[in-house]
């Protein structure tokens, strides 16, 4: 692709692969594989950061994620759609990450498997009045970006950047 505009390359900037792996495209073959996702979403405590934060996340076939809360998951999870991924521990994204990419190392190069999407909401007392967050110990969903490679390949044809 060659784009219109120069792209600046910083510490927050950065160039992708596609998800190309035909073989690994169901989602199957991947679960398991550790990813890392990166955004400026909330921290331990609730508040925003300036800094980019990443943090390694397991991707999770659909069976493990629907059985593990089945009514959240058996609304929202959709294969072919996105797939979840992360940990039960605390370990998550949060608001603020949505957008941000999920992306696997495969022989030295990065490939986006998976975009931010929503998790799991948890109220919290937060400065006096109740709001919702991310729930640190249920997995996140994520668009799963395999299910459209086609559909961004001809859209980036038709399309100048």
């Amino acid at each position: 692709m060659i784009l219109k505009t120069k792209i600046q390359i910083t510490n927050t900037v950065r160039p992708i692969c596609l998800w190309n792996f035909d073989s690994d495209a169901n989602l199957d073959r991947v679960s398991g594989t550790e990813a890392m996702a990166v955004g400026f979403g909330l921290v331990d405590n609730h508040t925003r950061t300036d800094e980019l934060q990443e943090v390694r996340l397991p991707i999770r076939g659909h069976k493990e994620c629907y059985l593990s809360k089945r009514n959240f998951f058996g609304k929202y999870l959709r294969p072919g759609d996105n797939f979840c991924a992360g940990f039960m521990n605390g370990t998550t994204v949060c608001n603020g990450d949505s957008g941000g990419s999920l992306s696997v190392e495969k022989n030295g190069r990065w490939f986006i498997r998976g975009i931010v999407s929503f998790g799991m909401a948890k109220n919290v007392m937060f400065e006096g009045e109740e709001r919702s967050f991310c729930h640190p110990n249920h997995y996140s969903l994520f668009a799963d970006v395999a299910s459209y490679v086609d559909w961004i390949v001809e859209k980036s044809r038709l399309n100048s950047f």
